[in-house]
């Protein structure tokens, strides 16, 4: 999940700042401002005695007063200023990360070929809780998201899913164009996989991102390609809209076996 990725970005940032100078990027200095200014002023206005205090006895009562207690806390139900807190960390590391690899070019490879690896075991991940989801149990798919048929994967949340997945189709896309052989042809499957798993996250980011990019793809072909697309596009939205007024009946079953 996002937390053991946000704990994955400080152990490498610790690691490189150990061994080389890190310089920030120039722009990142009035963002880091803004971000720092509006994370304290959320946390001050929203800051409340009393979430120390239900952070520590936990939703159990005072029997369930120790780790345990903050664990569950901290997990289900965190205080608005701790979410700030963590927001701004993200921020932090977001803008560290860049400059990075701004500036160190040659580690580039190694952060690519990692995410590469990281999604096939993912996507592996993914298609057992598509196919047989009583076999992996992870926390994130909670029986909120079991009850709207969507899954999450190895992500967040659902939507989570679907936004990272409709972002990496055009990195494994590029570097199925720059492999070759075996290697060319495993990533040109990892890509269509991912592009029918994350239908089932039921993301519509997911599906708004992938009809730009076919906007974007008949741009390039021809106008009339693109005016094809388009109306196509627009045609699909007025369609579902309409659908539960034109075919109740249709509507029902699809909506029954789909992602909600």
């Amino acid at each position: 999940g996002s937390g053991w990725l946000l704990i994955a970005a400080g152990i490498f940032l610790i690691l490189q700042l150990i061994r080389r100078r890190l310089v920030l990027a120039s722009w990142s200095l009035p963002f880091l401002l803004v971000v720092f200014f509006w994370a304290v002023s959320e946390s001050l206005w929203s800051f409340d005695w009393t979430a120390l205090q239900i952070i520590w006895h936990g939703y159990d009562g005072p029997g369930s007063v120790g780790i345990r207690g903050v664990f569950q806390s901290l997990t289900q139900a965190p205080p608005l200023w701790l979410s700030v807190g963590e927001s701004f960390i993200r921020c932090v590391f977001f803008v560290l990360l860049v400059s990075f690899f701004s500036k160190h070019i040659d580690e580039r490879k190694y952060f690519f070929n990692g995410l590469e690896a990281g999604l096939y075991l993912a996507a592996l991940l993914t298609l057992v809780m598509v196919v047989a989801p009583e076999l992996l149990l992870l926390p994130n798919q909670s029986d909120f998201w079991r009850s709207l048929s969507r899954v999450s994967g190895t992500f967040t949340d659902p939507n989570a899913f679907g936004v990272f997945i409709v972002l990496a189709i055009p990195f494994l896309a590029g570097r199925a164009n720059d492999a070759c052989g075996l290697r060319r042809w495993a990533l040109v499957a990892l890509t269509v996989a991912w592009g029918i798993l994350a239908l089932y996250s039921g993301s519509r980011s997911f599906v708004v991102g992938l009809s730009l990019y076919a906007i974007w793809f008949a741009c390039q072909v021809s106008k009339r390609a693109m005016i094809v697309v388009i109306s196509l596009f627009v045609f699909s939205i007025v369609f579902v809209n309409l659908m539960p007024w034109l075919v109740p009946t249709s509507y029902a079953s699809l909506y029954e076996f789909s992602p909600q």
